[in-house]
């Protein structure tokens, strides 16, 4: 991933099944806004190309972004970082999961700092086999790899990183902006929503 001056895309990920959740999401109302509303005012200024990766585009037609629906359905996680690369304008890409509602503006202004010849930046927890690939930052040139990766069947999106030039920030590192890893608090459950709505 070499240095741009050009902001990178941002893709809201409103997909997924919400087994857990048992409904939509991106749509939950969250103090006073629907999910997705909340969150795409977070990251309102840092990029011209913002837009929505959901399968169902009508539910989000009201947002005032383009709503995109997967390239290569029932894919999985990796199919969906597939059709984020797929539709960004720029040569790189924020893949932002939409029930991860405390976006940290200063940590994602850092990750899109970070150059050099790196295919992906993303975060990684104490344990070295959590890493949270829907906080992260792609190259687009990435596409025709995790195409090849899902024409093959690897699924596991952490399986396809493990293969490629990922810089995986620490919790030192992350703790320097988020000191309470409040950016990777995730709404998966009803229990989570009202805690935190």
């Amino acid at each position: 991933m070499q240095p741009t001056n050009q902001p990178p895309s941002i893709a809201l990920q409103a997909g997924g099944e919400s087994r857990r959740m048992g409904r939509d999401k991106g749509l939950l109302p969250f103090r006073g806004l629907p999910l997705i509303e909340f969150i795409r005012r977070q990251v309102e200024g840092l990029s011209d190309d913002l837009f929505i990766i959901s399968n169902r585009p009508e539910a989000y037609a009201s947002f005032g972004l383009p709503v995109h629906t997967d390239v290569l359905p029932g894919k999985g996680a990796l199919g969906g970082l597939y059709t984020a690369l797929h539709y960004a304008r720029r040569p790189h890409c924020f893949v932002l999961a939409c029930d991860m509602p405390f976006l940290n503006r200063e940590l994602l202004l850092w990750m899109a700092s970070l150059g050099g010849e790196w295919e992906a930046v993303v975060p990684r927890g104490e344990r070295e086999d959590w890493v949270e690939p829907f906080r992260g930052l792609y190259a687009v040139s990435l596409k025709e790899n995790l195409r090849s990766a899902l024409d093959s069947g690897l699924l596991p999106i952490r399986a396809f990183l493990a293969q490629r030039r990922v810089r995986y920030l620490t919790p030192d590192e992350i703790r320097r902006f988020d000191p309470e890893f409040r950016t990777f608090i995730n709404l998966n459950t009803p229990e989570a929503w009202e805690r935190y709505r």
